[in-house]
């Protein structure tokens, strides 16, 4: 039986959208200054699943055997990352920045 829990080391904070992001920040960044969580050990998490491909499917036509390359794959995802990942990312790590009076920096990723 566990009788001692060890302190946090490690924080994984998940950015699905802003809205998600911003009601959990207040206690986040209570977490990370009240524990002294180093920023090098703060990571933040956003999954690219297929959702990049709903627009470029609905134009073509899968029965017909019309399915995307690989290099329209690559080029689809690229300009989601760019054009909606990095930005909700940047935005997040302002946030967090904000809320833990600057202990954490506003770019924690590359």
């Amino acid at each position: 039986m566990i009788t001692e829990l060890q302190p946090l080391s490690r924080v994984l904070l998940p950015v699905d959208s802003l809205e998600a992001f911003s009601r959990a920040i207040p206690l986040v960044g209570l977490l990370i200054r009240t524990m002294n969580i180093e920023a090098k050990h703060i990571d933040l998490l956003h999954v690219v699943a297929g959702s990049f491909l709903r627009d470029y499917m609905k134009s073509i036509n899968i029965a017909a055997g019309e399915v995307p390359s690989q290099e329209d794959i690559h080029h689809l995802r690229k300009r989601y990352i760019d054009d909606v990942v990095s930005p909700l990312m940047s935005h997040a790590g302002e946030l967090l920045r904000k809320e833990t009076a600057g202990l954490v920096p506003g770019v924690l990723m590359e």
